[in-house]
């Protein structure tokens, strides 16, 4: 936390953050929070990989810079959760209570539980298993969020799966996106018309696979 008289919060995957969210879908310094008094705060996106975001009306808005308040959900990479909760993580006296879904967040403390830390792991499994429910089920699921859920469940790493969906979204259509996903082991197997979409990125492909 640093700054004088008003507070900052880091947010991010490396231990010298104020807030640590150890999930992949969070960069080293993801964001910042920054107090403006009257219970609002301004976050900003620190050019992370998978960006932040805030729910407005029900539905979720990229963002690079917003002011929020304690009740407000925001999303970072894939994590997701209130203000409030942050701030009560962070240790920040003035946060109220929590009320925003569990996610993967911890703050630096000097005791840490290992029956805690048990339990965390199986909030997050029982989110990861919501989460691709609802990818692939969910009405409001998008065919690039589809893709992905349905990538990883064939055994591949979020990190790849991820990589290819943005690689091939803009050049492919829905149906195809589920076409290729069934040939990502072996993409010569696929029906030569996809070949041929798919080949201009073959190097973008590629360098996918090895993340």
């Amino acid at each position: 936390m640093t700054g004088s008289g008003t507070k900052r919060y880091q947010i991010g995957r490396d231990e010298g953050n104020d807030i640590i969210i150890r999930h992949a879908s969070v960069s080293r310094l993801h964001a910042l929070l920054d107090e403006l008094g009257g219970n609002q705060y301004l976050l900003t996106d620190m050019s992370s990989t998978f960006g932040s975001g805030i729910e407005r009306n029900g539905n979720w808005v990229q963002i690079q810079k917003a002011v929020v308040a304690h009740h407000d959900q925001v999303r970072l990479g894939d994590e997701v959760v209130t203000v409030a909760g942050l701030l009560s993580l962070a240790g920040a006296a003035e946060a109220p209570p929590p009320t925003g879904r569990a996610t993967t967040i911890m703050a630096r403390s000097r005791r840490r539980s290992p029956l805690g830390a048990m339990a965390a792991v199986a909030v997050v499994l029982a989110l990861v298993a919501g989460g691709l429910w609802w990818l692939t089920r969910g009405e409001s699921s998008t065919p690039q969020q589809a893709f992905v859920a349905e990538c990883i469940a064939n055994g591949h790493k979020t990190t790849t799966c991820r990589c290819h969906a943005k690689v091939l979204d803009a050049r492919l259509t829905d149906r195809e996106l589920k076409t290729y996903t069934a040939h990502l082991r072996d993409r010569l197997s696929m029906p030569v018309t996809l070949i041929a979409k798919v080949l201009p990125a073959s190097g973008s492909l590629r360098a996918c696979d090895r993340r």
